[in-house]
């Protein structure tokens, strides 16, 4: 081969390198100025949805953000009420006739969470006056015991109060009514005293003139005879 067509086979040779190289420089940069496609375009809407429905397991099951949100606040009313009927319960004593009743809603974990409830206490007024006020001052303890009262708490602690305050006024009419009959028993009582004092001082009276007519008597009769 002449030296002509070897200097023609390397100046083919450096142009095809040279186009190479080239195309090189050219991919890389486009590679580094423009991200691909594939980075760049949104997420679909499956892949929305599964970001946003991120589950945690509780209990064996799967549970979403929402459905823990829920979860939590059930648990956090769960232990309210039972603090709230508990503090009744304690509070009402011997008058305690029943309870706690919870009333309970499933929570998403398949559990039941009690989300209301209630004690019975006997309201009923007693026969003696000091015990129904007794009575109802525990009562109406019993039901602002908690702390939170409901409306229904206040409307028994309210009751309670005007059977209370019922009861302190018969008491204390039977006392008054108590008083003056130990008033009108002492009066009988000294007038009867009085009577006998008065019969007693006539008899003395009585006895005193009767021994001294007998003193005269004598005397006179003694004086009859030695005259």
């Amino acid at each position: 081969m002449s030296t002509i067509e070897n200097r023609i086979n390397q100046y083919n040779n450096s142009i095809r390198v040279n186009r190479i190289y080239n195309s090189n420089i050219g991919n890389n940069t486009q590679y580094k100025s423009k991200p691909t496609t594939q980075d760049n375009k949104a997420p679909s809407k499956n892949e929305s949805k599964a970001q946003n429905t991120d589950t945690v397991e509780i209990n064996g099951r799967r549970l979403t953000r929402k459905q823990l949100a829920i979860l939590l606040e059930l648990k956090k009313r769960d232990q309210q009420v039972r603090q709230h009927e508990m503090a009744h319960l304690i509070a009402g004593g011997q008058y305690v006739r029943g309870g706690p009743n919870y009333v309970y809603e499933v929570g998403p974990d398949g559990r039941r969470y009690a989300v209301g409830g209630d004690v019975s206490i006997d309201t009923s007024p007693e026969r003696d006056p000091r015990a129904t006020l007794r009575k109802m001052l525990t009562v109406e303890r019993a039901a602002l015991a908690p702390a939170n009262p409901s409306a229904q708490d206040r409307a028994v602690a309210a009751k309670a109060a005007q059977e209370a305050a019922k009861a302190q006024m018969e008491i204390i009419e039977m006392q008054q009514s108590s008083h003056k009959k130990e008033i009108y028993s002492k009066a009988a009582s000294n007038n009867v005293n009085n009577q006998q004092s008065n019969t007693s001082t006539n008899s003395n009276i009585i006895s005193n003139y009767q021994a001294n007519s007998s003193n005269v008597n004598n005397i006179g009769g003694f004086l009859d005879i030695f005259a």
